[in-house]
């Protein structure tokens, strides 16, 4: 396994546990930053795999593997553009991750990538159908291109929903529940408007990774952000940060069509499949490590670090 290099990471607040947002500013127009990620199980052996997705390689993201463990294959990518690290047959222990990821702030047609027709399908907990298909209706009314449509979606997830976790139910990524409850995480947000969109033959696709503070610094990373693309002919996918805007209503114009490179994207898509395919049935969504010891899920602690280069 690779070897546990001991990074200088200047202290700092852990960011909160789960849908952790990016700093509250704009922040550097561009992100040089050195992801540490490290794994560790319990439990291992020959009836053991482990995956990591490797983040993302687009149009406004750059990765490069520093260091990796030796038994580790990288595979990919799939339809969605992931690729993942896996370790068939994995040990008790700790593995070490090491990535330089540039990022630069994203915006209409920036990331790349082809409208596939699984961004227009339902996945288990994001239906085309239902309540969030007769809110699109209504938000539609007279809403005749995509931009506008688009938008209208994006104010009405803004009018029907509040930020806010508390109790059980929110964080799964569930358009049921974003539409009965009324609150959620990012994952609650963007998959009503994703429902929404692809109800309306709109592909739309959900993205998540890792938030950074707005000011350049070292640290470990708690939690996790996502945020969604719509599809624009033409042009491309559009970037949309939904609960952001909810959480930052002065920059609610800034949050439709344009992010900045305050985040991490790891992973795309949702119900995923990974390489090998896992045995206990598709992913929700994926941003740490995923692990299996005899085709159950095991758990696969995973730290996260970064540190700004420049």
């Amino acid at each position: 396994m690779g070897r546990i290099l001991r990074c200088s990471l200047a202290p700092l607040a852990v960011l909160a546990v789960s849908c952790a947002a990016p700093g509250a500013g704009a922040g550097p127009p561009r992100r040089v930053v050195e992801l540490e990620v490290q794994v560790d199980l319990a439990r291992g052996g020959a009836d053991t795999v482990l995956w990591l997705p490797m983040p993302r390689e687009d149009g406004v993201q750059h990765c490069e593997v520093i260091e990796a463990p030796p038994a580790a294959r990288l595979s990919g990518p799939d339809r969605h553009g992931n690729r993942y690290f896996s370790i068939t047959g994995a040990a008790a222990g700790s593995y070490l991750w090491r990535f330089r990821v540039e990022r630069r702030p994203d915006g209409a047609g920036l990331s790349g990538g082809e409208a596939d027709p699984v961004y227009l399908q339902a996945n288990r907990l994001v239906p085309v159908d239902g309540e969030a298909a007769t809110r699109a209706a209504e938000a539609a009314v007279g809403r005749t291109g995509v931009v506008e449509q688009a938008r209208a979606f994006y104010d009405r997830v803004l009018a029907d929903m509040v930020y806010r976790k508390e109790g059980e139910g929110w964080g799964t990524g569930s358009t049921e529940w974003a539409c009965r409850a009324g609150y959620g995480n990012c994952t609650d947000f963007h998959a009503l408007f994703i429902s929404m969109a692809r109800s309306r033959g709109i592909p739309a696709r959900f993205t998540i990774g890792f938030p950074l503070p707005a000011e350049a610094g070292a640290g470990e990373i708690g939690g996790y952000h996502c945020w969604a693309h719509y599809f624009r002919p033409g042009v491309g996918w559009v970037p949309v940060d939904i609960s952001e805007a909810d959480k930052h209503p002065e920059r609610r114009e800034e949050f439709f069509g344009t992010l900045p490179a305050d985040r991490v994207a790891m992973t795309v898509g949702r119900d995923l499949i990974l390489d090998p395919p896992q045995q206990a049935g598709p992913l929700n969504f994926l941003v740490r490590a995923y692990a299996e010891k005899d085709g159950r899920p095991l758990e696969a602690a995973t730290t996260v670090r970064f540190r700004d280069l420049r």
